[in-house]
């Protein structure tokens, strides 16, 4: 018996990770949900006071969870299980999403290119593969990874709207870089959002009192909740650990785009749309302040 389970297994993880595989064969069933039908869906769920998240996985997270470095945050031990389990999350009111904007596919949104969000389908297929061992469950329904960031560069108006939105939230935690400018955080959520920082590099050391501190915030009273991630690949273990303790919020994971607003250039995507963004700064200026 324990011989067929093993035969079973290996047949699984080979045919979600040998190179020849297309998509219907890795993900028969999948649907993608473009930048403005994922954010719709989110506004849907705060709207109405549903525990809910939206995690965004990509290189980083995956790296870590196969146990590699990345970036500023270097393998410390426990973070390749921590990644694992929060990239296995599932729900229908979870949003994961993963970075498959491709042409082939006809995941592709106008406005995007190489360099701003387009991926390859060797890519776009090889991510697919590697990260289905990770899911939790067939892999159905993909959000948009760059939701945010898309619409920040083709859609200023349906972006502030939707900024407008998070700000309106009067009960918010924003958990993020400590170099965040508090007049980047008052403009975007509020005088009123609690921050948390997390240092720039290897986050994950402290994610412990990270942790803590949101949980003695998010409990003072009964509010929902709307907590707000800007930490890098630390967002989304954080995200998985409050999943289990929190009922009355949405985690959403805010994206590289608080770089742009702060300036910071760590993104190919950043530099590529510098005009359209610098466009939306001096909008979002005029409608959050």
């Amino acid at each position: 018996m324990k011989t067929k389970i093993f035969f079973f297994l290996s047949l699984s993880h080979f045919l979600i990770t040998h190179p020849y595989f297309t998509l219907d064969q890795i993900a028969p069933n999948l649907k993608y949900y473009t930048a403005k039908e994922t954010l719709n869906k989110i506004v849907g769920l705060i709207s109405s006071k549903q525990k809910g998240a939206y995690l965004r996985f990509g290189d980083g997270e995956f790296a870590l969870a196969k146990g590699r470095n990345w970036g500023k945050q270097q393998l410390i031990k426990g973070i390749e299980l921590e990644m694992r389990e929060a990239m296995s999350l599932n729900g229908p009111t979870i949003l994961k999403s993963i970075p498959m904007n491709c042409k082939k596919l006809n995941t592709n949104e106008k406005g995007m290119s190489p360099g701003t969000h387009e991926r390859s389908y060797d890519v776009t297929l090889k991510f697919l593969r590697d990260i289905a061992q990770f899911w939790g469950k067939p892999i159905k329904n993909v959000y948009s990874p760059v939701a945010l960031h898309h619409v920040a560069v083709t859609d200023h108006d349906y972006c502030l709207e939707f900024l407008q939105f998070l700000k309106s939230h009067n009960s918010c935690i924003l958990i993020g870089n400590e170099n965040i400018p508090k007049h980047i955080t008052t403009m975007l959520f509020g005088s009123h959002c609690m921050f948390i920082p997390t240092p720039p590099k290897h986050p994950y050391k402290i994610i412990d009192s990270v942790e803590q501190k949101c949980l003695e915030v998010a409990k003072k009273d009964n509010e929902y909740k709307v907590i707000i991630f800007a930490a890098g690949t630390l967002s989304k273990m954080l995200q998985k650990r409050l999943w289990y303790k929190l009922d009355n919020v949405f985690l959403f994971d805010f994206g590289s785009l608080i770089d742009a607003l702060c300036d910071w250039n760590t993104r190919e995507w950043i530099n590529d749309n510098t005009a359209a963004l610098n466009a939306l700064k001096q909008k979002l200026i005029l409608a959050l302040q």
